[in-house]
């Protein structure tokens, strides 16, 4: 266990090792915001599993360190964050200003994929890019790169799919770099398929984007 963690809940997913920016409204997230930067703590960013007037969160998320605070009008900051490693929350902490809990380490399985596997689903991927890409009316592009570590590969592409955050929490929570990857394969050749049947003007049982 660690000392307890200020909680950031919100309807996202971060991975580790990618950015997001948080937009600042209520004094309790002003103040969090204020305590974790003053004693250069970080945050747990944390998906919500349940909304409403007290919210029920997921037990897996993701700390968070503070880069950049800004002012950017009257009322609302914006907060520039970069995940760092996963967290599961032990017990949440009552009583307080902002949400905090007592939280430990989630820990990754060492189980190394295949180049075949980094292969099929890099090529997947850049395909899914130029499909989804065309659909907006855009060039294709094969410019983004991604890391050769397979531990911030699969990050990289679970924070690039477009996916609701159910679907992206699953992906946050897989035990192994080789597991999420394989869901990754799997998501990516069914966006592609749907995001096809779409340029083609075939009517899909789902949508790309899941407006179904």
């Amino acid at each position: 266990m660690t000392e307890p963690l200020a909680l950031y809940p919100i309807a996202k997913v971060l991975f580790p090792n990618m950015p997001l920016i948080l937009f600042l409204h209520d004094p309790e997230e002003h103040k969090l915001i204020d305590n974790c930067t003053f004693w250069n703590q970080e945050i747990g960013v944390i998906n919500i599993l349940q909304a409403g007037k007290f919210p029920k969160l997921q037990q897996i998320g993701t700390r968070a360190k503070i880069l950049n605070v800004m002012q950017i009008h009257s009322g609302t900051t914006c907060v520039m964050v970069m995940g760092t490693e996963r967290f599961k929350v032990v017990q949440e902490i009552e009583g307080e200003i902002y949400k905090q809990a007592i939280v430990e380490i989630y820990p990754q399985q060492k189980s190394a994929p295949s180049a075949e596997l980094i292969r099929q689903t890099e090529g997947k991927f850049h395909q899914y890019l130029n499909t989804i890409l065309q659909e907006a009316f855009v060039g294709g592009t094969d410019l983004l790169s991604l890391p050769e570590d397979p531990e911030p590969f699969s990050y990289q592409i679970a924070e690039s799919i477009i996916l609701p955050s159910q679907i992206q929490q699953s992906l946050l929570e897989a035990q192994s770099s080789e597991k999420r990857i394989k869901m990754e394969l799997a998501l990516l050749k069914k966006e592609i398929a749907l995001a096809e049947k779409q340029l083609y003007n075939i009517s899909p049982a789902g949508s790309l984007f899941y407006f179904n």
